[in-house]
């Protein structure tokens, strides 16, 4: 299952599991709204897997200019409208 194609930039499920465990590593609940560092170079697959599993668009709130950018998103509690 995690070798299945869901995206139509070719991500797999395995792909977004492991990215989106990145973006919410320090996260008690993955469920709530999103704020992370990330290098500028993740944003694509990064922001695929957040709407994959929380249904919120993660977006850039800051360019560092070290090749890192601040995100946020909603989250899936609000997505839902939780």
């Amino acid at each position: 299952m995690k070798m299945k194609v869901v995206s139509s930039n070719g991500y797999t499920i395995g792909d977004f599991q492991e990215e989106f465990d990145k973006l919410t590593e320090n996260m008690e609940n993955w469920k709530m709204p999103i704020k992370a560092t990330i290098r500028v170079a993740e944003l694509t697959l990064m922001s695929e897997a957040c709407t994959w599993f929380t249904g919120s668009e993660l977006y850039q709130t800051y360019c560092n200019g070290d090749g890192t950018m601040e995100v946020s998103a909603d989250g899936y509690y609000m997505a839902i409208g939780a």
